[in-house]
């Protein structure tokens, strides 16, 4: 049992390092990457969206993709 715990815990700290390598690789790219939930609307934004459109990721998170267009 004790084996199982440390295998999960290793995989765990392994998930950790790989999610923030790559949040820094997101926040640093200059292309725009965005999620949108199943009505269309953004759920996630990167900073290059602030620095490429002049609209903040804040204001725009939850409003409808096609309004952007």
């Amino acid at each position: 049992m004790q084996h199982h715990v440390q295998d999960l815990e290793e995989t765990r700290e392994l998930l950790a390092h790989s999610e923030k390598r790559l949040r820094k690789l997101i926040n640093v790219m200059h292309e725009i990457l965005f999620e949108l939930d199943q009505d269309g609307s953004v759920s996630f934004l990167n900073p290059a969206w602030e620095q490429l459109t002049g609209c903040s990721v804040e204001e725009t998170l939850g409003r409808p993709f096609t309004g952007f267009l």
